[in-house]
C-alpha cells in the first residue's frame, strides 16, 4: 500500500543512500568484500528503522475504517454511516 509515509520512507531512503555513496572511497564498481558488507549494514538498518514503524494495529487499537483503492496501492477512509 502506498502512502504519503511510505513516500517519506522511500525518499530518505534515497537520500540515505545517496549520502551513503557520497561518503564511500570507491564506487560500488570497484567495492570489495567489506565494503559490500558495510552497505549490507546500511541496507539492514534501514529495513529494521522502516519495520520499527509499522502501521499493523496492535492489541488496543481500534480497527480503522479503511478500504484499500487502486489494487491496495493506496487506502481510502470510509466516512461514517
Amino acid at each position: 500500500m502506498l502512502t504519503r509515509d511510505s513516500l517519506t520512507w522511500i525518499v530518505l531512503l534515497l537520500v540515505a543512500a545517496v549520502g551513503y555513496l557520497t561518503t564511500a572511497a570507491k564506487p560500488p564498481t570497484e567495492w570489495g568484500y567489506m565494503e559490500w558488507l558495510q552497505a549490507a549494514s546500511f541496507l539492514l538498518a534501514w529495513i529494521v528503522g522502516k519495520l520499527g514503524s509499522s502501521p499493523l494495529a496492535g492489541n488496543n487499537t481500534p480497527p480503522k475504517m479503511q478500504a484499500p483503492a487502486l489494487g491496495g496501492l493506496v487506502s481510502i477512509t470510509k466516512l461514517p454511516d
